[in-house]
């Protein structure tokens, strides 16, 4: 019975943000646009109009010279619709195939930045004292570093030694390096408050481990924070990306929208 009664609250707390969500116009319009980047980015390379590893303008017999000298579409001749690059490449197909590279590295770097957030923040916020400082202190240390000179080098001596595979890894992982210290102390703060409400310090006094009060109460009550902190990283971690490549630091063997830019501004 009691399990039943457990099953129809949680049901019933479910189906109330579910209501909500469906009321929220702006919550509608980016899951739209969040569907819809995904999908595009899956079938993007499979509709692609042009090869992008050729040169379009060659292809279809035009002689202007540079190619984004090319006068722009008419509404009954969408040769090139984004126009090309100075190499001739047309920029709708390169959107189209490189957008999902541009969504795996800065939903990767996200979720391994969060990871890193969500450790540092409850280890910090729930022991306190000489933890605290200690993890407070190498999370300012990142926050001041100068990061984007830092990913530049990095960029400059491995990426072009590396497989495509190996490439997106590496992008990854060190964009996600640099990005999770200021998330950190804003969960650090929130598992401060939380920690501090009465229901946990009834756990304390119920003699409750610390594993369960973590987990089963103050993460919980942090994940509304980390979801909101998540979305801002994966749009930061996709800028820093596109940055890299845009300035020239990519790795030429993958095709993002930073490597369209710098290709049409050489």
């Amino acid at each position: 019975m009691v399990t039943e009664t457990v099953r129809r609250k949680s049901a019933s707390q479910f189906a109330v943000a579910l209501r909500r969500f469906r009321k929220s116009k702006a919550g509608l319009v980016g899951l739209g646009m969040l569907v819809f980047m995904c999908v595009l980015a899956a079938i993007g390379p499979r509709i692609a109009p042009y090869n992008v590893n050729s040169n379009n303008l060659l292809l279809q017999g035009d002689t202007d010279i540079p190619p984004t000298w090319l006068k722009p579409p008419l509404f009954h001749d969408w040769v090139f619709p984004f126009g090309t690059t100075v190499g001739g490449l047309d920029v709708f197909s390169g959107v189209l195939v490189s957008l999902h590279v541009d969504i795996i590295i800065g939903v990767g770097a996200a979720l391994f930045a969060m990871a890193l957030a969500i450790l540092v923040g409850l280890v910090s916020g729930f022991y306190g004292r000489v933890v605290d400082t200690v993890l407070m202190r190498v999370t300012e240390l990142f926050i001041v570093f100068p990061a984007l000179l830092f990913l530049l080098l990095l960029s400059r001596l491995l990426a072009g030694r590396l497989s495509g595979v190996e490439t997106l890894l590496f992008y990854i992982i060190i964009i996600g390096v640099f990005s999770w210290a200021t998330n950190a102390r804003l969960i650090r703060g929130e598992v401060l408050r939380v920690k501090s409400l009465e229901f946990i310090e009834s756990e304390k006094a119920l003699g409750a481990s610390t594993t369960r009060i973590v987990f089963r109460h103050i993460l919980p009550n942090v994940l509304a924070q980390v979801v909101v902190l998540t979305s801002f990283t994966v749009a930061t971690s996709i800028l820093t990306e596109v940055a890299l490549f845009f300035l020239g630091f990519g790795s030429g063997n993958i095709l993002s929208l930073g490597e369209i830019m710098y290709l049409n501004f050489p």
